[in-house]
C-alpha cells in the first residue's frame, strides 16, 4: 500500500470540521465562545475532524494511507519543509509528524497553496522579511526594497514561492512520486498556466458542472460551502468558522480523485485486442 502526502494550511488540516460532531455543536449552541477555546475541544472531536477532511476521503477511495501534518500549517514555506521532514529520518520536528517514510512508500503529493503573504520574501543578499511580522512598517519596507505597491510585492513574492514549489515538485518526481497542486487563492494561477510542467500538475475543482481554478472562486460561487454559511446542516445558527464545510471537503476530494484516476488510467499499458 502506498501513501499520499497532503501538504497545505488549515484547509487541508480540516479546521472547523469538529463542529459536525453533534455533541460539540450542542456545546457551541449553548456557548458560542466555545469556538475560540481550543483547550475545550476533546481529542475525539479532533479525531472526528480527520474522518471528514479531504485527505481521508481521497485516501480511502484510492485505498492508500494519508500523510498529514499533525499540527497546523499556515503557509507554503512550511508545507515545503513538511514534505522534506517526511522523508528525513533525522528531522527533529515531532510536532509536524512522528513518522517518516522512504520515497518508494509514497505515490502522490497533494500540495494545497495558501496565501503568499504568509511567507517570507527573500532579498538578493539572502536576508528575508515578512510583512505580517511588522505590519506597522509596511510603507517603510516598500520604500526600502523598491516595491511599487502591495500588488507589486504580492506578485514578486508569488513568483519566488512558485519557483520553490516547482523545484520541490521536480525533485520528488525524480524520486518516483507524482506531485499535484491546487490553489486556495488566485495568486498562482497565471504562473501555473504559463508553465507547461506545472500546468500538467494542476487540479481544478469541479462543482455543479463548472471548473474552478481555486477554492476562493468556488466559495464566491456558492458561499454556503463554508461552515459559517452551512445552513443546510446546522440550521439557522451555524458556527462562526470560515473554513470549508463538510460538503466542500467532499467536492475537493472528488476533484483530486478524478485527477489521480485520469493520471493512472493514462499510464496503463494499451490493451491488446
Amino acid at each position: 500500500m502506498s501513501g499520499i502526502i497532503f501538504a497545505g494550511c488549515s484547509f487541508t488540516h480540516g479546521h472547523g470540521l469538529w463542529f459536525y460532531c453533534k455533541d460539540l455543536y450542542n456545546q457551541y449552541e449553548l456557548d458560542p465562545t466555545f469556538n475560540s477555546m481550543l483547550g475545550d475541544r476533546q481529542v475525539h472531536h479532533l479525531k472526528y475532524k480527520d474522518i471528514l477532511r479531504f485527505p481521508r476521503l481521497v485516501s480511502q477511495e484510492l485505498e492508500m494511507f494519508e500523510i498529514t501534518r499533525d499540527d497546523y500549517s499556515g503557509n507554503d514555506e512550511d508545507s515545503i519543509e513538511f514534505i522534506k521532514h517526511i522523508f528525513d529520518f533525522y528531522s527533529l520536528k515531532p510536532q509536524w509528524s512522528k513518522n517518516h517514510y522512504k520515497y518508494d512508500e509514497v505515490k502522490y503529493i497533494i500540495f494545497q497553496t495558501s496565501m503568499p503573504d504568509r511567507c517570507h520574501y527573500i532579498l538578493p543578499d539572502g536576508s528575508k522579511f515578512r510583512l505580517s511580522d511588522d505590519e506597522n512598517k509596511v510603507y517603510e519596507i516598500f520604500e526600502k526594497y523598491n516595491f511599487i505597491d502591495y500588488d507589486n510585492y504580492q506578485h514578486k513574492l508569488s513568483e519566488q514561492l512558485f519557483i520553490k514549489i516547482k523545484e520541490t515538485f521536480i525533485y520528488y518526481e525524480s524520486k518516483g512520486i507524482t506531485p499535484l497542486i491546487f490553489n486556495w487563492s488566485n495568486h498562482y494561477n497565471k504562473l501555473i498556466e504559463n508553465d507547461d510542467y506545472m500546468n500538467q500538475k494542476k487540479i481544478h475543482i469541479k462543482y455543479k458542472n463548472k471548473e474552478f481554478k481555486c477554492l476562493y472562486d468556488v466559495m464566491e460561487f456558492d458561499e454556503n460551502l463554508t461552515i459559517h454559511k452551512d445552513y443546510e446542516f446546522f440550521g439557522k445558527n451555524p458556527p462562526i468558522d470560515y473554513h470549508p464545510s463538510k460538503k466542500f471537503h467532499r467536492i475537493i476530494a472528488d476533484s483530486i480523485i478524478e485527477k489521480i484516476r485520469t493520471i493512472e488510467n493514462n499510464s496503463l499499458p494499451t490493451k491488446l485486442i
